[in-house]
């Protein structure tokens, strides 16, 4: 092949990888935010609480599973099985003496965290 067929064919070759890397980074960002999206949707749905009959997502407030049409009953964010009541209130109860003591915990820090910065302004 003669030196200036080889530069061209050459360049034509280089021009198509150029093209193809391009569209293959296109189809890479793409998939990319779709793979965001669909680990976003897998986290809300982990996140969400659970049937107690087949622990799939379960919505607050519908009465009755999406997934196995089971009756549910709702305390707060908790899921139960109808009868279940007093084992709700207490799995309830327990979580907002949970949630309590973490705020208690968080402003007693943040009470702390003023008196150091308070005495380190003094000095």
């Amino acid at each position: 092949m003669a030196p200036q067929r080889f530069e061209r064919f050459n360049a034509l070759q280089n021009y198509q990888n150029r093209k193809a890397n391009q569209a293959n980074l296109a189809q890479l960002r793409a998939n990319e935010i779709e793979l965001r999206k669909l680990r976003q949707l897998l986290n809300e749905e982990v996140n969400k609480p659970k049937c107690p009959h087949c622990g799939g997502g379960s919505e607050p407030g519908y009465d009755v599973c999406r997934n196995c049409a089971l009756p549910i009953i709702w305390l707060g964010n908790f899921a139960g099985k109808p009868g279940e009541e007093d084992e709700l209130r207490q799995k309830h109860g327990a979580w907002d003496q949970q949630q309590s003591k973490r705020r208690i915990h968080h402003f007693e820090a943040a009470i702390d965290e003023l008196g150091e910065q308070n005495s380190s302004d003094e000095t």
